[in-house]
């Protein structure tokens, strides 16, 4: 029988030869069984993947322009919206830095030269300044006139290292409008910044964020303000979101608000290349009917996510309601996990296993009576950790699917305290088969159980 064989080698080896493929050639990566198609005049890096990443399909709207099409290399490509009678999405303002901080960067808006700027340069684009007759019209996520931005260095020699939303209005919150933003980049990146708490500027209408082959390494700096922030002005940022690349990062000190109200994203891949500590870490939302990260069900990471001693480590999961699989946490020198995994509906059966963290203060992995958080079967604590935290209940699992048998153990892993610490058991499934003897296994180490 006939066989068929493509062209086949490493990542590695694709990457240091870089052929152009012929049009319609495949190309194997052996390693990553990834593919690309050639088109007979792009070199390898700069072709995108053949297949629809797991992490998170996404179908242009058909009314869009297609900023990845044909994207120029070296670039960073936005599709930006704003109302076409002008009263929102006014301006546009960002600051590019170079490898080479003395060059200069250009700017098109709808492949026209808008202006040369300095490397570190602030700038502000008006959609006021043109014409309604330019751009495209679109209907998603509501009626506006687009305009594709292109951003690239005046030397080729040059890349981009950074790029940062900044305030043009001179007060009041500020919606800069971008719809789709696409790294036409092979090199890595020192910070991207979206979103900002203190100057209120925000992505209420972002849907995409995209990147060669999937990738994006962003090198030296944490994803606070990369799509979102741990600010109450959660329901202003990417609320439409649905597609992320894989995200390369370094070490990580702080992912607070990454994915704030996500909208319809699913699924969000991060690659750790050396270590990561987390404090708040994935969502917050101070509003019971909002879930912060929309229908968000899986965060993959590959490494342990690090609870360092911060005294303050609160909504590190708050009312992520459809997360299917928990990552890998390294709890050992966790103090306070208060309302760490909470209200999620979605979760798979998971046991919690907090044992090594003996400086524990609180810790709060609960549902309510309308958000019940079943996948929760059981939960180990350090018999050394002193839930000293002034508020009670120092454990709070209310509503929670803790069987009779899954109690006992948690009483049986619990510390001896001396100042009636609260464990709150309310609503569990089986929290009205404890017997007496079953509660006297906490309440004989001071304990005081809620039920």
């Amino acid at each position: 029988m006939p066989k068929i064989q493509i062209r086949r080698d490493t990542a590695a080896n694709w990457k240091t030869a870089n052929p152009t493929l012929l049009a319609g050639e495949w190309a194997l990566e052996t390693d990553t069984k990834k593919m690309k198609i050639g088109d007979g005049s792009t070199a390898y890096n700069l072709l995108p993947y053949s297949t629809v990443e797991e992490n998170n399909e996404w179908v242009k709207p058909d009314d869009w322009v297609d900023i990845r099409s044909g994207a120029l290399p070296k670039s960073i490509y936005l599709l930006v919206g704003h109302k076409a009678d002008y009263s929102s999405y006014k301006n546009l303002g960002f600051n590019v830095v170079l490898s080479d901080t003395t060059h200069n960067f250009k700017v098109y808006i709808d492949h026209n030269l808008q202006g040369t700027y300095a490397s570190g340069a602030d700038v502000a684009l008006s959609w006021q300044d043109l014409n309604l007759s330019t751009g495209s019209q679109t209907t998603f996520p509501e009626a506006l006139k687009t305009h594709t931005i292109r951003i690239v260095p005046e030397n080729s020699a040059d890349t981009i290292q950074e790029y940062q939303a900044i305030r043009v209005a001179a007060s009041g919150a500020e919606p800069q409008g971008i719809l789709w933003m696409h790294f036409a980049l092979t090199n890595s990146l020192a910070r991207v910044k979206l979103c900002d708490y203190n100057t209120q500027i925000y992505q209420p209408d972002l849907v995409a964020i995209t990147a060669l082959g999937n990738h994006l390494h962003i090198s030296g700096e944490n994803l606070t303000q990369f799509i979102g922030n741990t600010s109450d002005r959660y329901t202003k940022h990417s609320s439409y979101l649905a597609k992320l690349p894989t995200l390369e990062v370094d070490t990580v000190y702080y992912i607070g608000g990454m994915l704030n109200h996500a909208g319809p994203l699913k699924k969000a891949k991060i690659v750790v290349n050396n270590s990561i500590y987390a404090k708040n870490a994935y969502g917050n939302s101070a509003n019971s009917t909002s879930f912060a990260s929309g229908n968000l069900e899986e965060i993959e990471i590959n490494k342990p996510i690090i609870f360092s001693n911060e005294t303050t480590q609160a909504s590190s999961l708050f009312r992520i309601s459809k997360i299917k699989k928990l990552p890998a946490f390294d709890f050992a020198a966790s103090k306070q996990l208060r309302l760490f995994i909470t209200e999620n509906t979605n979760l798979e059966d998971t046991v919690l296993d907090v044992s090594e963290a003996a400086d524990l203060q609180v810790i709060s992995v609960y549902g309510t009576a309308s958000h019940r958080q079943d996948g929760l079967k059981g939960l180990y604590v350090s018999n050394q950790a002193p839930f000293d935290y002034a508020t009670a209940p120092q454990i709070d699992i209310k509503y929670t699917g803790l069987s009779r048998a899954a109690l006992v153990e948690l009483f049986k892993s619990m510390p001896t305290v001396t100042d009636s610490q609260v464990c709150d058991v309310t609503g569990c499934m089986g929290a009205d088969d404890l017997t007496a003897e079953d509660l006297a296994i906490a309440t004989n180490k001071g304990w005081t159980i809620t039920r």
